[in-house]
């Protein structure tokens, strides 16, 4: 059994380049039959790769004087092998509420900075982590569940960067399974702990392991294990080439590039495919935020939304803080370094282009439009005389019917200026636009390039949100001039 475990760790750690000579490996432990294995195991293997090796272990605090025990446990054993110990105590609870997070997502965040920062201030280049072969088949069921791409069903990587190219984690039993793993441990009495919280089925994770794969087993597929890890090797090696292919169309789309945002071309994005553009915003959140997590397929989604159909001033808020705004020909991704429901949008990256426009009294009927080329938007005109009123007494706020005997023209479309103000339809008094625009709770972003349209001095319409009430359609009106908002292209 010992011999065979040795030819696969060797083999893991040969074709992932895991580990070089003189290499300082920081061993996560959690006291869990998975981590004293993988403990030993590199114990063994230590000469071989003349490894120096330290333990370091986060008590989570979530199970009272169990949690305690636990960290007294790896301690002992950490000190019985010859190895130092790192230990540190967390209260993962707190963390939890203050982050507003799963107690999953909460842990697992907490436990990674602590092995990091360990790794970084004693001097570990590298971090080794006991997945094994079960954890990731159960890894990408729970991706493929809630609908993850190609790069979920990839599953755990064996060998990734923690901190930048300097220190990395290492995975060197994840070609090794579970039923190996306590057969090991039980060949050479080995003590471990054995967390209860793993039996709780209101977990996610747990119910899969203990419902779903055992199902899986015994009604479609006895080898649905070694399935999905094939089906993950396979995937993360097509990803891998696939990223690599990437790269030329990432760097074309570029304008401008920090450790923190990225601004990209709107216009090069979109020559695209989806697929490409899919892959090009996943990668932007990756370099800024350092992993994909918590991004799911609605978050890609709702970015390309903003990019495809606007509004071409307008932002939109991921986790983790990451903020992608647009501002007409620009799609930026910026991390920000406080939660972003406790800070306004910032206008570091929108330019505030100034322009004016005239439109003369059209002819009666006829249709006719203009493109604002400064801010990527165009307008529809239509003039026609007024056959039924009904419907076009409320129309959507990208559209306004406006009683054309009450305008003076010619009109004049220009952008909003300090000081604006109006009579929003409905009211008797008029109101400042800031004011209407904090009433209406519109983002900042969606503010800044807000165009209005004028007849003579006063604002008929406030363009994509509200036109004025003494232009508004009534019993008498006899001619309308309808506008219709439109992105450029």
């Amino acid at each position: 059994m010992i011999s065979q475990l040795l030819k696969i760790l060797a083999k893991t750690i040969a074709q992932y380049a895991m580990f070089e000579k003189d290499d300082r490996v920081l061993i996560g432990v959690s006291g869990g039959p998975d981590s004293i294995a993988l403990l030993h195991l590199l114990i063994r293997l230590a000469p071989r790769h003349l490894l120096k090796l330290g333990v370091a272990h986060l008590n989570h605090n979530l199970r009272g004087y169990m949690s305690d025990n636990d960290a007294a446990f790896v301690s002992s054993h950490a000190k019985s092998v010859g190895l130092k110990c790192y230990c540190r105590k967390e209260d993962i609870r707190i963390y939890q509420r203050r982050q507003k997070l799963s107690l999953e997502h909460a842990a697992r965040r907490v436990r990674y900075r602590f092995l990091i920062r360990t790794a970084e201030e004693k001097g570990f280049n590298k971090i080794a982590l006991a997945h094994h072969y079960d954890d990731n088949a159960e890894l990408i069921l729970m991706n493929l569940l809630r609908g993850s791409g190609p790069l979920g069903l990839s599953g755990i990587p064996p060998v990734r960067n923690a901190a930048g190219p300097k220190i990395k984690i290492v995975r060197p039993i994840i070609d090794v399974s579970k039923k190996v793993i306590l057969d090991y441990l039980d060949e050479l009495h080995l003590p471990y702990i054995t967390d209860v919280s793993n039996a709780d089925t209101k977990y996610q994770r747990n119910r899969i392991r203990h419902h779903l794969i055992p199902l899986l087993q015994a009604s479609y597929n006895p080898s649905v294990t070694q399935t999905l890890n094939q089906l993950a090797n396979i995937t993360r090696t097509e990803e891998d080439w696939i990223e690599r292919q990437m790269a030329p169309f990432f760097k074309k789309a570029v304008i401008a590039q920090s450790h923190s945002s990225i601004t990209f071309s709107v216009l090069k994005l979109l020559a695209n495919h989806l697929a490409v553009i899919r892959r090009i915003i996943r990668r932007a959140i990756y370099n800024i935020k350092g992993d994909s997590k918590r991004i799911t397929y609605t978050h890609i989604a709702l970015v390309i939304q903003l990019l495809k159909d606007g509004p071409v001033i307008g932002s939109v808020d991921l986790p983790d803080r990451i903020r992608v705004w647009r501002n007409n020909d620009n799609l930026g991704f910026t991390q920000e370094k406080t939660d972003l429901r406790r800070q306004k949008p910032s206008t570091a990256n929108i330019k505030t282009p100034v322009f004016t426009y005239s439109i003369a009294k059209p002819e009666n009927p006829c249709c006719f439009s203009l493109t604002i080329g400064e801010i990527s938007m165009r307008l529809q005109f239509s003039y026609f005389p007024i056959k039924q009123k009904s419907p076009y007494i409320t129309p959507n706020s990208n559209i306004a019917c406006l009683d054309s005997d009450t305008l003076c023209f010619p009109l004049t479309l220009r952008n909003r200026q300090s000081g604006d103000r109006f009579r929003p339809l409905g009211m008797t008094g008029s109101q400042k636009l800031t004011k209407f625009f904090n009433c209406q709770k519109i983002e900042l972003v969606r503010r800044i390039n807000c165009p209005v349209l004028l007849s003579g001095n006063t604002i008929a319409w406030v363009i994509g949100h509200r036109i004025a009430d003494q232009f508004k359609i009534t019993s008498s009106t006899l001619k309308v001039l309808k506008v219709e908002l439109l992105l450029a292209y």
